[in-house]
């Protein structure tokens, strides 16, 4: 049972017993996303995993994989999203809430055929896939803050957390998280101690389904890039 002040503060609204929805929030559409990826992109997603709400999608993924969900295919990705995240994880172990439809939580795990002390550079490729899917033209100047800040100006606008589950000779196993603000209600950007802000705000119109398709094939041919030739080439 969840308490009504922290449904309150995911943004769900209480009438009559009924936990309701946010009127003007677009669910993810696992359908959406499936036909936004291109086809190379498909060939490694067979699936998206929506769920409604979830402690943090790393963890969750985490959960999934000691408990035997491997893909048939050790190559294809696996990748979860959720509207809200109760415990979202960041850098040096910081969690926090994000209300339903105020966020994008992405977790994806795959297998690199590099050892882990070849990945250095790896959550800044990734943040470089993010950059492109959202700002492909340049017009929104967004950029990147080492070592996994994703900026727009000088506000947070998201982040990167790359973890690692197994490495040996032969390849690493890891989780990258993405998580980005979509649309932060004003009380929970005032209670936060640093200058954020979020796509709404910055002039993104796309839902985020579309938003999630375009990350997840970006990020396709950039981590098969770094896959190839490393950081520096």
């Amino acid at each position: 049972e969840v308490e009504p002040e922290i449904l309150r503060e995911l943004g769900l609204a209480i009438e009559d017993a009924y936990v309701c929805w946010p009127a003007d929030c677009e669910p993810l559409n696992a359908d959406v996303i499936a036909q936004g990826i291109g086809s190379q992109a498909a060939d490694l997603i067979p699936a998206v995993e929506v769920l409604p709400a979830v402690g943090s999608t790393n963890d969750w993924l985490r959960e999934q994989l000691r408990e035997g969900e491997e893909p048939d295919d050790e190559r294809q990705w696996q990748v979860v999203t959720a509207e809200c995240q109760l415990a979202g994880k960041g850098r040096l172990g910081r969690h926090w809430r994000t209300p339903v439809g105020g966020s994008l939580a992405l977790s994806v795990a795959l297998n690199l055929s590099r050892p882990a002390d070849s990945l250095g550079g790896l959550s800044l490729v990734v943040g470089l896939a993010v950059l492109e899917a959202l700002d492909h033209d340049g017009a929104l100047q967004l950029g990147l803050k080492w070592p996994n800040d994703i900026q727009a100006g000088s506000s947070k606008l998201g982040g990167i957390l790359i973890e690692m589950l197994h490495s040996d000779s032969a390849g690493t196993r890891l989780i990258i998280g993405i998580g980005l603000n979509y649309r932060l209600p004003l009380q929970v950007q005032a209670g936060i101690d640093k200058d954020v802000t979020d796509l709404h705000e910055v002039g993104l119109q796309q839902s985020r389904s579309e938003i999630l398709a375009a990350i997840l094939e970006r990020l396709q041919d950039f981590v098969a890039e770094f896959e190839r030739a490393g950081f520096t080439r």
